[in-house]
């Protein structure tokens, strides 16, 4: 009912995308649990599963859409331009990305924030505990910025060791430059994934900073927005109900 009364209505972006038979979703580049692709092509992940719920919405068909991998610096520029009808690729929510970007997020996907990776060894459980830790951080908002604030509301010491590549900063923490790696949860959980003896290393419990991944479109397309919101929602609402 909510499609036909969509598409009723007429949208430039649902017209744009019925006439071409397809959706074209912006997805991550490879980021194990959000977008993978096998050698053959076959994609898994949240990004594609919520595009393939897109199709569905729209075609009634999963398989109705066609996937962009984009990356950080080019996911705005990309659902700006045109080149995709959504921005399913995990983006935080922001003031600036809704005014400046002109993006106009549908809701909120999966949480992520910015933890810590450490060792087992060291015998720490909380980052109330990390007072005087070496920390491998990325510069900027996500890394070196959220730690220094988060410990400096808390009064805790401690000692930055910086990278501008995360790949650097992982090797870091490998050679043991560092007592802990902080980024997105998200991140560190597939770095634990690939590490030679994952079992050996946790992720502490706490996050210092709350980030809203979710799927965006373009301002000013009310009914395109209305599928993606709703595409989403009836999402959530299926997985409550098991």
């Amino acid at each position: 009912l909510m499609t036909a009364t969509v598409f009723a209505a007429g949208s430039t972006t649902l017209d744009a995308i019925r006439d071409r038979g397809h959706v074209l979703c912006g997805i991550s580049e490879a980021q194990p649990g959000f977008s993978e692709a096998t050698e053959s092509g076959d994609r898994s992940g949240l990004d594609v599963e919520f595009c393939r719920a897109l199709a569905a919405a729209v075609f009634g068909n999963k398989d109705a859409v066609k996937f962009w991998p984009l990356s950080a610096n080019d996911r705005f520029k990309a659902l700006q331009s045109g080149d995709v009808d959504v921005l399913a690729r995990g983006a935080a929510w922001t003031l600036s990305r809704d005014t400046e970007f002109g993006a106009h997020f549908a809701g909120v996907l999966f949480y992520d924030g910015q933890g810590f990776l450490t060792r087992r060894g060291n015998a720490v459980a909380s980052v109330f505990e990390l007072s005087g830790a070496s920390i491998c951080a990325l510069p900027g908002v996500m890394g070196e910025q959220g730690v220094k604030e988060f410990f400096g509301a808390q009064r805790m010491r401690y000692q930055i060791v910086t990278q501008d590549n995360w790949d650097d900063l992982v090797k870091a923490y490998v050679a043991g430059n560092c007592t802990v790696l902080t980024g997105d949860v998200s991140l560190l959980s597939v770095v634990r994934s690939k590490l030679a003896t994952p079992a050996d290393h946790i992720i502490l419990p706490e996050l210092i900073t709350k980030e809203p991944l979710g799927p965006a479109v373009r301002q000013n397309d009310p009914q395109w927005f209305a599928v993606v919101r709703w595409t989403l929602m009836a999402l959530i609402e299926a997985e409550e109900l098991g």
